[in-house]
Parts: C-alpha cells; sequence; structure tokens
C-alpha cells in the first residue's frame, strides 16, 4: 500500500518536472481503480468534420453511385473504404462524404444531395420541392422520390453554387459563374451549351442546356463567344454549331467562300463537309 502511494507521488512529480521544462504535449492525469494515473489517454472530444481512419462516409463507387462505408486506410488515391458489404476501394477526397446527419435549416429547394434510392445505394440528387417533412428530389437521372431529411446526405463536392447572388462572381482561368459555355460531354468531338456554375475538384462544375450537371477540367470549356472574320482563316479549328439543337462539333476550316466557310467536321461519327455562315461558327480555344 505505501509503495503505491509513492509510485504515484513519484509519478505525479515526474509530470510536473516535465511540465515546468516546457512540454506542453496534452497528457491526461486521470486517476485508475489502483490509485495511479492513466498517461498517454487521451480525452474524449466531439467528432470532426475532417476525413480520417475510422470516419463513417459514403464514397462514390461508380460516377453519381454512393454507398455508406468506412476509412480504414491510407492509400494512394486518399483513402481506402471500407464499405458494408464488405468490398473496398482507394477513393480521392472527392469521392468521399462525410456521414453526417443534415439538419433541417440545411436544406432548401435547389440543395444538391446523395439521397437513397435502393436499400443500400445512393445517388446524386437536388430537392426540387419540400412538403412539411417530405423532400422531393430529382435525381442525375430526372427520376423523381419523395425521401425523409435521414435519407440523404449534404454533397460538400462543389464550394461555390450558382446562385443568383453569386452570379459573376470568378472562380477560374477567367471564368465566372452564370457565363454561357461551350462544354464537352462524352468526347471532344460534341459539345453542348451549358452554364458555370462553380467549382468542383477538377475544375469547374457546369449545368448543361438540359439541367445535367458535371465537373470538368476548364481546358474542356470555352466560352460562347460569336467568332469575328478576321479570326476565321484556312486551317482554323473552329466548333460548328447545330441551328436545331444545342450541340457543337469540333471541326476545321477548309475553304473561305466568300462570306461563308467551308468546314470539315465529324457529324455523329461520319466526317462530313459543309458550307457554313459565320454565325455558326465559334473558334476552337481548347489547350
Amino acid at each position: 500500500m505505501f509503495m503505491n502511494i509513492k509510485i504515484s507521488l513519484v509519478s505525479a512529480l515526474a509530470v510536473l518536472s516535465l511540465l515546468g521544462a516546457g512540454c506542453t504535449q496534452s497528457i491526461s492525469l486521470n486517476s485508475d481503480s489502483t490509485g495511479g494515473f492513466n498517461f498517454g489517454k487521451k480525452d474524449v472530444q466531439k467528432e470532426s468534420d475532417e476525413l480520417g481512419i475510422g470516419s463513417k462516409v459514403f464514397a462514390e463507387w461508380k460516377e453519381n453511385t454512393w454507398y455508406e462505408g468506412s476509412i480504414d486506410n491510407t492509400c494512394e488515391n486518399g483513402f481506402n473504404i471500407y464499405f458494408v458489404d464488405n468490398t473496398t476501394k482507394c477513393a480521392s477526397t472527392s469521392e468521399i462524404l462525410k456521414n453526417k446527419m443534415l439538419k433541417v435549416e440545411e436544406i432548401k429547394v435547389g440543395t444538391k444531395v446523395i439521397a437513397k434510392w435502393t436499400t443500400k445505394a445512393y445517388y446524386d440528387a437536388e430537392v426540387i420541392k419540400i412538403t412539411g417533412d417530405r423532400y422531393t428530389v430529382r435525381y442525375y437521372d430526372k427520376m423523381e422520390r419523395d425521401v425523409t431529411l435521414d435519407e440523404m446526405i449534404l454533397d460538400t463536392r462543389t464550394a461555390v453554387r450558382g446562385d443568383e447572388t453569386e452570379v459573376g462572381q470568378m472562380l477560374k482561368d477567367n471564368f465566372k459563374v452564370g457565363d454561357v459555355v461551350i462544354v464537352e460531354w462524352m468526347t471532344a468531338d460534341s459539345l453542348y451549351s451549358a452554364k458555370i456554375q462553380g467549382v468542383c475538384d477538377k475544375g469547374l462544375t457546369v449545368k448543361y442546356y438540359d439541367n445535367a450537371e458535371k465537373c470538368l477540367e476548364t481546358s474542356q470549356i470555352i466560352l460562347d463567344v460569336p467568332a469575328t472574320k478576321d479570326a476565321l482563316l484556312v486551317d482554323t479549328e473552329v466548333l460548328v454549331r447545330d441551328t436545331n439543337t444545342s450541340n457543337f462539333y469540333a471541326g476545321k476550316i477548309t475553304k473561305i467562300v466568300g462570306a461563308n466557310y467551308e468546314v470539315k467536321y465529324k457529324l455523329y461519327g461520319d466526317e462530313v463537309t459543309k458550307t457554313l455562315a459565320i454565325t455558326q461558327l465559334r473558334i476552337d480555344s481548347r489547350k
């Protein structure tokens, strides 16, 4: 008994000595059941928003499709995710959302979320209507469904949204929120009209004319600016606007015919040559 008291007093004096020497690292002095001290045990802290080993998350398994899991290690791209079905994936931080309970005040019409669809799968969605404690969401594929607050996770990937108060805000490479642009979709040869919405992991979030959204590199985006006559020469790379749709096709001027331009471009995989007016052309300034 006296030996235990002596050891405890010596231990306490050792801690005080360390503190006096300028050692400021936090040390827990919680007494255990034997009257000793529990050195090195960390005090309980509130859960952080930072990602780390043990964090409960949702991770993107494939584009637009998310599953619940937890971070069990780091990996080359970011964090290794252990999903609830025992599969794993090395995911970048842009593919991970913290599994955090939403608050009512965080949700409004237009809020981007991932929302539950099946028992386990969640998909990219947007809140389009709020009725009491029910939220109507429109998924990325245009399907709609009513969900509850606990069936959504806030999509925090886009740091700046294209709300009216932010239109005109400068983002990256001289692009601004609300800019009308021409952007790639599946290939570099077929492009579509869109508007800049905000920033994202790769570059900028754009909303296409059909309301679909995508995160693109700025090299996949150009401002929709009418071409000028002095900029259009033989061999100039251009985008040809389809007068019946919001599509653009990559091509090259092969001949100048009076006030018009002969352009060779790919249309649905087939190479065509047409004589076009200047109003149908945009300079292809992609790098």
